[in-house]
């Protein structure tokens, strides 16, 4: 099975934010169009509550996957100008 990272990058790819819905995910059949795809490329692609995080640059395009906080307690930044992401361990 593919990574969470993999995952999100193949959404990328595909230009599809839910490649499985209606059928797996309970989003809403559109008949004329269908607001779950891309009409252009993002600079920032990101998933919450992944088991890690992990990142990586794709065709230009950062893609993150967020840990889930409440287990990890780590946050990610993202520099909106570099596109650079740092993690932050909160512990409390």
């Amino acid at each position: 099975p593919p990574t969470e990272l993999e995952a999100l990058v193949s959404t990328l790819r595909f230009r599809h934010l839910a490649p499985s819905g209606p059928d797996s995910l309970p989003t809403y059949p559109f008949v004329s169009s269908d607001p779950m795809c891309m009409s252009s490329t993002p600079h920032l692609l990101f998933s919450g509550g992944c088991s890690a995080f992990d990142t990586a640059v794709v065709d230009g395009v950062r893609v993150v996957c967020v840990p889930d906080f409440e287990r990890t307690g780590e946050v990610a930044i993202v520099d909106l100008e570099t596109l650079d992401v740092q993690v932050l361990k909160v512990e409390c």
